[in-house]
């Protein structure tokens, strides 16, 4: 190889180099929306792929609280990992947290909000154990709790017993189910009898819903329900 071509191959080289310095640096970042500091986002609060007025905050550091009405609202934002929760709407709806990762200079979020559903029980009685079925399209982290007059002893589920839940300090056991009832559900109490029941004897069971606030997934904050409402009935 005389030194022509060695001459002509280093250029070549070099020039490749320099273009694939300048590729990564500056043209693929632009491509890919990556190259500023901040973000032009837009953002909306969305039910059932409808617009929905909601207050929305976004985390990072510090928060910034927005207002989205029936479109999509505009803010310019530093560039990061933020976490978007909707503290107050129209109607309601969990308040549950989410993570975005805001990357490019231009970002569009549709954040989608979960409403709580109806609860319906069904109860079946075999023998001393009550069979029940537990019914909602959506309701989130629930629980159970018990509550049953003297002539019924032993009240118990097959689920983990945790602390009596806010409101509820005057039942005798709550439970986690430890998953959102989506469908059906099914649940089994069992119970011994103390004496012979009469009319005014009961079981009674409230199925409550939970949002995870300060780290502890909660039924009730400053005394006011979180999510959807309680359902309580007299199984037996």
């Amino acid at each position: 190889m005389n030194k022509a071509t060695v001459y002509i191959v280093i250029i070549i080289l070099v020039l490749v180099s320099v273009s694939t310095i300048i590729y990564f640096k500056y043209e693929l970042p632009r491509r890919l929306g990556i190259e500023g500091e901040f973000s032009n986002l837009s953002i909306s609060a969305k039910y059932d792929g409808k617009f929905v007025e909601a207050v929305l905050i976004i985390q990072n550091g510090e928060n910034k609280e927005i207002k989205t009405r029936e479109g999509y609202e505009f803010l310019e934002i530093k560039k990061g990992v933020y976490e978007i929760y909707c503290i107050n709407s129209s109607e309601i709806f969990y308040k549950a947290k989410k993570t975005f990762n805001i990357t490019r200079d231009v970002m569009r979020i549709d954040f989608e909000l979960e409403k709580p559903k109806e609860v319906r029980i069904k109860s079946k009685e075999n023998g001393s154990i009550i069979n029940l079925e537990i019914y909602s399209e959506n309701y989130q982290n629930a629980k159970v709790c018990l509550k049953h007059s003297l002539n019924y002893i032993f009240v118990n589920t097959e689920k983990e017993e945790i602390d009596l839940l806010d409101g509820y300090k005057d039942w005798d056991k709550c439970y986690s189910l430890d998953k959102s009832i989506k469908g059906s559900e099914l649940l089994n109490v069992s119970y011994k009898v103390f004496g012979i029941p009469n009319e005014d004897d009961y079981i009674k069971i409230a199925v409550i819903d939970t949002e995870y606030i300060k780290g502890s997934y909660r039924n009730q904050l400053d005394g006011v329900d979180l999510g959807g409402k309680d359902k309580i009935s007299r199984i037996k």
